[in-house]
């Protein structure tokens, strides 16, 4: 089963596919430096293992934001842990956070998010190597990532300054729950 999740890492979906929260770890083998985020650049830091988790898009989601779970909504009878919209807050607790979106989900479709290992995640402000990140959507954007200046919620650290490979995003290493 494991080839066939591969195949989909990239693929969303109108229907609940895989079940909601199901996990998969990427072999460092297969992670080769492309990025949903822009399939024209060579993201050459982004290698290793990566775990991917299968969510619902509660809302429109863009390649490259940070999400975290909406517990806004009541869904039918499915499990709504698994929901996800791009991060809107400020040092978000990183329990509340699901990963990095590689490519875009439309809203109310399904895929899969980068939960651990490197990616290409959207960032604000004065994004530096060497430092931590944290959440940052309440300031010019959603779904970005900032340098953590000393708060609790770090989710990574950056492999290199903002703007370095493509504007507006850095290649990072994250770690979220």
């Amino acid at each position: 089963m494991s080839n066939f999740i591969a195949s989909d890492l990239s693929t969303t979906f109108t229907t609940e596919k895989y079940p909601l929260g199901t996990i998969y770890v990427q072999p460092a083998e297969h992670v080769d430096g492309t990025s949903g985020v822009d399939s024209a650049v060579d993201f050459d830091l982004v290698t290793g293992q990566r775990t991917w988790i299968f969510v619902q898009a509660a809302e429109i989601i863009t390649a490259g934001q940070l999400c975290e779970y909406d517990f806004t909504e009541h869904v039918t009878d499915k499990c709504k842990a698994f929901r996800v919209e791009p991060c809107d807050g400020d040092a978000v607790t990183p329990y509340l956070l699901a990963g990095v979106a590689d490519h875009g989900i439309a809203a109310s479709s399904y895929g899969w998010i980068i939960k651990q290992g490197v990616c290409v995640v959207k960032a604000e402000g004065a994004v530096t190597v060497p430092n931590t990140l944290d959440s940052d959507g309440a300031t010019g954007g959603e779904g970005c990532v900032m340098n953590s200046a000393g708060v609790d919620g770090n989710i990574g650290f950056t492999l290199e300054d903002l703007d370095e490979t493509k504007t507006g995003f850095i290649q990072a290493y994250i770690n979220i729950p």
